[in-house]
């Protein structure tokens, strides 16, 4: 379990990069959370406490004063310490410039950050504090927003650029290529009937040989990952938006809704429209 704030931003007008939401959760011994599929960025900031942090074969031992970021349509799970469960803060965004930002900017992926210094940390920590004083939806509101994002992503910007200051797993397999190109296929194309016969065909390999490869570094079937990815997603955008779910199957790659809403109860054990409540029963403010 976890005790959550969630701060929706008025996004406005702007279209190249957007601010969407900051939060934060304070997480109860050994919560977990995902695997999980969001369709923005997201960074993490670290306040206190130890967790994990898994994205396809990479695994992460992080503590407090550290950040990730979590880019759209990347499968990651990440849990507390046992003994000692993080505090977080994060914010989210997106827009159609976000993706060439974040690749000017030089952040690879998955992107950890080693460490920030308490300057550093602070210096985020007071732009994510102006982002929760109240949010009327006027111009200077979301200008005061944009300014915000923009200066936490200059100061991390400035950051990457020391070296030793992001860490990366090195391992690097060699079908790791394939099941690459094989979860980015997936990545673009869930909304569109796939099976591994057609992901194979895409890639020019052997299917019985992907299916092999792509089990043994992601622990699950192609079917499965395909599976979670939608409705991982689907958790997502019920719970940052208030979009009928009708809409919510659909963007998340299911034409029938009943078909989406028996999917998504046999994974979670409850409705969409049920988790879409408890969900938000957790936050401890919002706006």
């Amino acid at each position: 379990m976890e005790k959550e704030t969630l701060i929706k931003t008025f996004p406005g007008h702007w279209l190249d990069l957007r601010l969407l939401f900051t939060g934060a959760a304070t997480c109860y011994n050994g919560h977990s959370y995902g695997p999980a599929v969001r369709p923005y960025y997201l960074i993490h900031f670290i306040r206190s406490g130890k967790g994990i942090l898994k994205i396809a074969d990479h695994t992460f031992h992080l503590h407090a004063h550290q950040a990730f970021v979590i880019k759209p349509n990347e499968l990651t799970y990440y849990q507390a310490d046992f003994d000692a469960p993080w505090q977080y803060t994060w914010i989210a965004f997106d827009g159609r410039m976000a993706a060439t930002l974040m690749t000017q900017l030089g952040f690879e992926f998955p992107f950890v950050f080693a460490s920030l210094s308490a300057e550093e940390f602070h210096a985020i920590d007071q732009q994510l504090g102006r982002l929760k004083q109240q949010n009327n939806n006027l111009v200077v509101d979301q200008l005061l927003d944009q300014s915000c994002l923009l200066n936490i992503l200059l100061t991390l910007a400035e950051i990457s650029r020391i070296p030793g200051t992001h860490k990366r797993s090195n391992v690097e397999p060699a079908a790791k290529k394939y099941v690459d190109q094989a979860i980015a296929l997936i990545q673009q194309n869930y909304k569109r009937p796939l099976t591994t016969k057609k992901l194979a065909a895409k890639i020019n390999i052997d299917r019985s040989y992907l299916s092999t490869i792509f089990r043994r570094q992601t622990g699950m079937t192609l079917k499965d990952y395909l599976t979670l990815f939608r409705i991982s997603r689907s958790k997502e955008i019920l719970f940052t938006t208030d979009w009928p779910i009708t809409e919510v199957a659909r963007i998340s790659g299911y034409n029938s809704v009943s078909y989406f809403s028996k999917a998504f109860k046999h994974h979670l054990g409850m409705s969409p429209r049920s988790y879409r409540q408890w969900r938000r029963t957790r936050l401890e403010g919002k706006k």
